[in-house]
């Protein structure tokens, strides 16, 4: 576009819109571009709180390496040197029955194991829930493309047993979701597709190589940066700084002669095309007046509440041995916890001093409501108390810092593939108009980052190709 100045307003400077913003710049260097955020920090979720005894994080702890989108951009910017890998001791993780912590053996895989030897050492389990499991080798294959709920194809292959005790807590320490409105399609489309190609999910297990030795998720293909995740956002924040108004909500986006209006409590700001990477909610409130069609899809996304708890503790406190990343908890324990990480034992250098211990709870999602009409002190308060009973800790904690997300969670539910399809179909129809960010087509952040990228290469077709809006550069 050289000998030409386009004016692109970017909605949000989280990993969505730093990305898709760095992205726009690199591929246009001559673009002029105007991120609107609306706190007085940018990166979202993304958040690294860094004391003289601790580095917590307040959202995402890692990088699913199989992603490689977030790790390309690490590279590109100059974080390369950063990347750390999940450490290699105590690879595996627990989960809570009974009030007590049991591991899940190696090979297990969200659903099902890939070995015998996983099958037979199943945590909290009965026989008769065991036996169940294996008719996955026998039941037929589902060979259509129709979603369905987690739940039932979990409960189709599985058994109800599986789901309740297994599938149910590991599935919502991903997607804080009931597996009865979760997605398969949009959220462990691989299952749908081992299904198919070898009839049985444990087959496909079974002839799959790599990171047999992992229980769980497969730590190894993990990853974080050494000065923790917040890293990520501060750094696309130095490369682009000359660009963001932090603390400058946008308020409304309007279309008025082919120009899109960015409106502000200050003022107002005139663009070319528009990238809107905030939550699905706010962006269903900034188009709300012009776009109600726009508005009502976006409203079909719902979200829920999550929360994260680090507390920094005394090693001696703690008679848990904290051998493993950490442990989840079934909703059949009634508990307001989904889950905790030790985050001391999964990347170096989380907690400074040997002699303490970082532990990292999370709350809410879809079995939380309850818990979210409390005050924060209630929660900190709830929340230790019960890792007190489950990791038997005698002390208090040294430090302790509370995020909450009254929406943080978008929930990919039963149909979700083809409704963000209807609404980026709708979205088609208001050229310079578009969308990005973890409520449409991943929740990662490898999936942010190749959704920014994927959009800002849109962006800059739609630029290039508009020669009729070009104006001369002074």
């Amino acid at each position: 576009m050289k000998g030409f100045v386009k004016k692109v307003a970017v909605i949000g400077g989280g990993i969505s819109g730093l990305a898709a913003a760095y992205y726009l710049r690199k591929s246009n260097p001559d673009l002029e571009i105007q991120i609107f955020e609306s706190e007085n920090r940018c990166g979202g979720l993304l958040e690294t709180v860094r004391s003289p005894d601790a580095l917590m994080e307040c959202g995402p702890d890692a990088i699913f390496n199989e992603k490689p989108w977030a790790i390309e951009l690490c590279r590109e910017i100059g974080l390369e040197a950063e990347v750390i890998s999940t450490r290699p001791e105590n690879r595996r993780s627990f989960i809570l029955n009974q009030k007590k912590l049991y591991p899940i053996p190696a090979g297990f895989y969200l659903t099902a194991p890939r070995s015998l030897k996983a099958w037979v050492s199943l945590p909290g389990m009965s026989w008769l829930g065991k036996l169940r499991m294996l008719g996955d080798l026998f039941l037929s294959a589902r060979k259509d493309d129709e979603d369905e709920s987690v739940a039932d194809f979990v409960r189709r292959r599985f058994g109800n047993e599986t789901l309740e005790k297994l599938a149910q807590p590991m599935i919502a320490g991903v997607y804080t979701s009931r597996p009865e409105n979760l997605s398969l399609l949009a959220t462990f489309p691989q299952f749908r597709a081992m299904e198919k190609k070898h009839g049985s999910i444990m087959r496909a297990l079974a002839a799959s190589s790599g990171a047999q030795t992992a229980s769980g998720p497969r730590y190894a293909l993990f990853s974080s940066l050494k000065k923790g995740m917040g890293s990520l956002p501060e750094k696309l924040y130095g490369l682009l700084e000359d660009v963001i108004c932090r603390s400058t909500p946008a308020t409304k986006i309007e279309n008025e002669g082919g120009k899109w209006q960015i409106n502000t409590p200050w003022s107002s700001y005139e663009a070319d095309a528009v990238c809107v990477t905030v939550p699905s909610y706010a962006a269903a409130n900034l188009l709300r007046g012009d776009f109600p069609e726009l508005s009502l899809r976006l409203d079909e996304i719902r979200c829920e509440p999550v929360a994260t708890i680090n507390f920094l503790v005394s090693r001696n406190a703690v008679r848990h041995p904290l051998d493993g990343f950490g442990f989840v908890v079934p909703a059949t324990e009634k508990s307001g916890l989904i889950g905790c990480s030790f985050s001391h034992q999964k990347f170096e250098g989380r907690a400074v001093h040997e002699n303490h211990v970082l532990l990292r709870a999370f709350v809410g999602g879809a079995y939380g409501h309850l818990i979210f009409g409390k005050s924060d002190e209630e929660i900190v308060a709830e929340v230790f108390s019960e890792l007190k009973d489950i990791l038997n800790i005698t002390g208090e904690p040294i430090e302790t810092l509370f995020r909450r997300y009254p929406q943080g969670m978008p929930q990919y539910e039963v149909g979700h593939l083809k409704k963000i399809e209807g609404l980026f179909k709708a979205v088609e129809a208001y050229p310079g108009l578009f969308l990005t960010g973890t409520a449409y087509r991943g929740i990662g952040i490898p999936d942010c980052v190749k959704s920014a990228k994927e959009t800002a290469a849109k962006m800059t077709s739609f630029l290039t190709s508009s020669v009729s809006e070009l104006r001369p550069q002074a």
